[in-house]
């Protein structure tokens, strides 16, 4: 099931990059009589603006999108390449070196096990000494900011949450400064896609550390919608999304409560242990497990206790029940090894 999920998920991400999860702001605004800026009006406005923010100093010309060798767009759509969605010329970094001794009272530094498919993952972040993270200013955080982990599991990306402004970042992770005018949840969506993921995997240097270099990731290309439809974009995405993570989040729990179910059930059963059952319990279920057990087959005494409609609080009761069976010669344990029981049901 892990693994559908994980399917469904890139599926997902790769039809919100191709334009298929909604209309496009090309048809609505036609349907609606209106101009809208499209794509590549706004990759021409962000340009105009970062020349304009920079008109003080050399103005370095972002390397442009090779076009033809992309896949087509949907109406409305233009390719940027992420050096032409930063906020300045600096705005992509690696992060911190050499972070030392931890310091209880210092700055965050996010590592590569703190970032997860899109969300951050439960660890402890550390914290380094604010001189050293003083020297990698342009890697600490800000509102907006994506992290992508460009070493070891290369492509790990996560928008920053409100939590780490002002934390930084160790050197396996690159931090993305997008510019205000496009939405950075949705260029996080762009970044996790098939396409961009397959990218980075084909473009790792290096085998005993893999890692992404700076100077490429700057000119690869992401799509880029009109600003509305992107939030539609991610609005739609972040709720199939969250879907996806419930259910993955119900299976991992379903299959700890099997195992924790499993140990029990195995547990009683060597320990050839017994309890007095309180009272009368499973009224409505047939009072022999053995007729179960003969029309099924050998199985585990965890498949025979979901078989005969146990719950998971019966683990006594379907025990006491067993040792019957077994007592009556209806059914006998088949014992391959000191870790594994097999039920057989016997003819009558």
């Amino acid at each position: 099931m892990l693994l559908a999920l994980k399917t469904y998920a890139a599926s997902v991400l790769k039809t919100a990059c191709e334009g298929a999860l909604t209309l496009t702001e090309a048809e609505i605004a036609r349907r609606e009589g209106r101009s809208y800026e499209s794509g590549n009006d706004l990759l021409m406005r962000i340009l105009d603006e970062r020349r304009a923010a920079q008109s003080h100093k050399k103005y370095h010309e972002p390397i442009k999108p090779r076009v033809a060798n992309l896949p087509p767009l949907p109406e409305g759509w233009a390719w940027a390449t992420i050096e032409q969605l930063l906020r300045t010329d600096s705005g992509l970094a690696y992060g911190i070196l050499k972070p030392g001794p931890e310091d209880p009272h210092g700055i965050p530094m996010v590592r590569i096990m703190d970032v997860g498919e899109g969300k951050m993952a439960p660890t402890e972040i550390m914290k380094v000494a604010p001189e050293v993270s003083d020297q990698f200013k342009r890697t600490l955080l800000e509102e907006g900011d994506i992290l992508l982990a460009v070493m070891a599991t290369v492509g790990r990306c996560v928008v920053v949450p409100s939590y780490l402004i002002g934390a930084n970042v160790n050197r396996a992770l690159a931090v993305i400064k997008p510019t205000k005018f496009v939405s950075s949840e949705f260029l996080g969506i762009a970044l996790r896609s098939p396409r961009l993921q397959q990218l980075f995997q084909a473009n790792k240097i290096g085998s005993a550390q893999p890692r992404i270099n700076l100077a490429d990731l700057r000119t690869y290309s992401l799509p880029l919608p009109p600003r509305q439809e992107q939030e539609q974009i991610v609005r739609i995405v972040h709720k199939r999304l969250s879907i996806i993570d419930d259910v993955e989040m119900s299976a991992r729990l379903a299959k700890k409560r099997a195992i924790l179910l499993r140990s029990a059930i195995l547990q009683r059963i060597f320990a050839g242990a017994s309890t007095t059952p309180q009272g009368e319990t499973r009224s409505t279920i047939s009072t022999s497990i053995a007729p179960i057990a003969r029309r099924l087959g050998n199985m585990t005494p965890e498949e025979l206790f979901h078989a005969a409609g146990f719950n998971d609080t019966d683990v006594d009761e379907f025990f006491q029940e067993l040792k019957r069976e077994e007592a009556s010669g209806r059914i006998r344990q088949l014992r391959p090894d000191n870790t594994a029981v097999i039920l057989i049901a016997q003819a009558e």
